[in-house]
């Protein structure tokens, strides 16, 4: 089970480098973390995608808003606290 901050984040970077597979960078989970959505170059779609495989690789219904500014380290903190609802 996902319950810390930084196991989140090893989910995350697994899933955005897959989204950017095409890329010959790959990110490491303490690099993304501080990386927002418009450092990534992800698009709305690709936040979409990243959304929807978190959500099913952990069960979860993930309720994000999210702008180019957001870091990934929030959209980790938001997923930890919706695990931590659904645990309760």
């Amino acid at each position: 089970m996902f319950n810390s901050s930084s196991e989140v984040m090893a989910l995350i970077c697994t899933e955005v480098n897959s989204i950017k597979k095409h890329e010959s960078v790959e990110y490491d989970p303490s690099t993304l973390a501080s990386l927002t959505v418009e450092e990534l170059d992800l698009t709305s779609l690709d936040m979409l995608e990243l959304i929807m495989n978190l959500e099913e690789s952990l069960d979860i219904d993930i309720d994000l808003e999210f702008s180019a500014n957001t870091a990934m380290v929030d959209v980790a903190n938001t997923i930890v606290k919706s695990l931590a609802t659904k645990n309760v």
